[in-house]
């Protein structure tokens, strides 16, 4: 058992040769056993798989179609659903427009489907729809023999007009055609009708490799002998009179075979909701008989030729397979150990050799990522933490500053216990490293805090414009992206110069589920040239192109990118006077931090 048990290359050589020998010793012992009958049997059995695999996938065609044919009732509450229209009527503008969209999805959702028409019952109106072109008219346009009370198959006829005008280029095929009523639920007041004419093309996909043309025979037929598809198609549509019809009506099984006459018939029923079909294939006995007769004559022949070569193929190719993945397990081994520099043979062409390229190359990749930047970069982080953190105690300086207010206070100074405040504020939510994700409110009272200060400095010289849409102020963000950006606009769109009647306008909004944050100066601008390729450099996301006060819009995008992926972008754009700097940032619903618009709009 350890053969077996221990080696791949050991268990393919046997499963191959016993997968391979033995059939094929089988096969020749009981050549010289099995009479005609257990040949004839054979084929019945062959044609009986296919038949029902046959079987199985007009099922699925004709499921396909009720399923289409039942769309109709999805989304019952939509108010401009096709149900609510036909439940409703056509009353409000655009109903007619939607109705040819919802028709138009139905006709699209069978590959097959040569017309949708559609009566509605409400507005006493019909609908036609052919390529995705429609005509309606008033009234009732089906055939008054058509039931509109449960669903009805009409058998297989060529397609009419529905006594609408011809379409252009509209062209005549046989269709069989599934009418559906349609129900108020949960009661039984019929809306509408909605018919599907549905070509053969599918059913004679799946028919056509049932028989052999000339030699057998292949009929689909309904419940009342009528011919939905046959191998003569000048049988279609019209009604079976023969006697093995009758037989095949006496049937109790659902799949099966009876001999009549001069041939074997081999059908099976195909069970569907509103289709109560029978494919019956008509096989006659010289051509049922034929493999026997060649089979015992050429079968041992070929069986000896290849038993030998299908050893010999057995053992080249099982030894072949495996010798790669022995090479393979080696490198792997090496890599296991620590040698991540291990050598992987990548020699072999297939799919093996496809394996160890991909593993040679994610091994380079996690070298290049792990031993030099990763490591490298997270030991620079880290260092550059714990010097900042080391360089002043947070509580400390709360303290420091609570005193100072209090003191100010008491000494009748509020501007100077304001700023203060303002200050503690500032500092409070930029130490605070329990938080890195934070809702929008916090921020803007972050900048706010910081405006404050500017504004104490620069006195009437800066103003300050919020436009906040309230749904945006939940939405959770990463801390300090609006700083930065503000920081900028005293370090390089106002001067001395240009420091009177300073403004800035800081608006936030929420179009196509992305979050809109725009800063905008009327400061002195920047350069076009300047301003382009600094919108390369930010679309790039290349930290080494960024130079001087860019470096902060560089790190605000770096981090939201990190959270919202390659989809947020910084845009910079001019204006009249100044500069508007722009976060569009898309907006995930059950993202823990993102934004949910349910939760908003409550």
């Amino acid at each position: 058992m350890n053969f077996l048990r221990n080696s791949i290359r050991n268990k393919l050589i046997v499963l191959l040769l016993a997968a391979t020998i033995l059939p094929m010793v089988t096969s020749m012992i009981f050549t010289y056993v099995y009479t005609k009958e257990s040949i004839k049997d054979d084929s019945i059995r062959e044609n009986t798989v296919l038949i029902n695999q046959t079987r199985s996938n007009i099922e699925n065609h004709l499921n396909s179609v009720n399923l289409a044919s039942l769309s109709v009732y999805n989304n019952l509450s939509a108010d401009r659903g096709l149900y609510r229209i036909l439940e409703t009527g056509t009353a409000y503008w655009g109903a007619e427009n939607d109705l040819h969209i919802h028709l138009t999805n139905v006709s699209n959702s069978v590959k097959e489907t040569h017309q949708v028409y559609l009566y509605a019952s409400k507005a006493d109106r019909s609908y036609l729809v052919i390529n995705n072109l429609s005509k309606k008219d008033t009234g009732n346009k089906l055939p008054p023999h058509i039931s509109l009370t449960e669903p009805t198959v009409e058998a297989t006829h060529l397609s009419h007009t529905y006594q609408f005008p011809v379409f252009p280029y509209n062209e005549t095929h046989w269709v069989y055609t599934l009418h559906r009523p349609i129900f108020r639920t949960p009661t039984k007041q019929v809306l509408g009708v909605l018919s599907m004419d549905i070509k053969l093309d599918r059913i004679d996909e799946l028919a056509k490799d049932l028989y052999v043309p000339g030699e057998e025979e292949l009929y689909i037929l309904d419940e009342n002998q009528t011919v939905i598809y046959a191998h003569n198609k000048q049988m279609q549509g019209k009604q079976m009179v023969a006697g093995w019809t009758d037989r095949l009506s006496a049937m109790s099984e659902p799949f099966g075979h009876f001999e009549w006459e001069e041939g074997m018939n081999v059908y099976s029923q195909i069970e569907n909701e509103f289709a109560d079909w029978t494919i019956v294939k008509r096989i006659p006995f010289n051509m049922l008989y034929q493999d026997a007769r060649e089979l015992t004559k050429i079968n041992s022949y070929i069986i000896s030729i290849f038993l030998i070569v299908v050893v010999l193929g057995t053992l080249v190719i099982s030894i072949r397979f495996t010798a790669p993945i022995k090479k393979l397990i080696k490198s792997i081994n090496q890599i296991q150990s620590g040698k991540l520099q291990a050598d992987i043979d990548t020699s072999s062409k297939d799919e093996i050799g496809t394996l160890a390229r991909r593993m040679k190359t994610m091994m380079q990749t996690i070298n290049n990522l792990i031993l030099r930047e990763y490591r490298l970069e997270l030991a620079n982080k880290t260092n550059q933490l714990k010097a900042l953190q080391a360089q002043i105690n947070p509580h400390f300086l709360n303290n420091a500053l609570q005193s100072i207010g209090t003191l100010a206070l008491q000494r009748q100074a509020p501007d100077i216990y304001k700023l203060v405040s303002s200050l503690g504020r500032m500092m409070h939510y930029n130490m605070n490293t329990n938080e890195s994700i934070v809702p929008l409110e916090k921020e803007l009272e972050y900048v706010k805090a910081y405006l404050g200060l500017q504004q104490h400095r620069f006195a009437e010289n800066l103003s300050i414009t919020y436009e906040i849409e309230p749904s945006t102020r939940a939405i959770r963000v990463p801390k300090m992206i609006l700083q930065p950006i503000v920081e900028n606009i005293f370090k390089h769109a106002f001067t001395q110069q240009t420091m009177k009647d300073a403004h800035i306008d800081i608006t936030s909004r929420v179009e196509a589920d992305k979050l809109y944050l725009e800063v905008a100066d009327n400061g002195s601008g920047m350069p076009e040239e300047k301003r382009r390729r600094m919108q390369e450099q930010l679309d790039e996301l290349d930290e080494q192109d960024m130079s001087g006060g860019s470096i902060g819009l560089w790190n605000v995008l770096f981090r939201l990118r990190l959270v919202f992926e390659e989809e947020t972008r910084m845009i910079l754009e001019p204006r009249l006077q100044g500069l508007t700097v722009i976060l569009e940032i898309p907006l995930k619903k059950g993202v823990p931090y993102l934004y949910d618009r349910d939760r908003n709009e409550t």
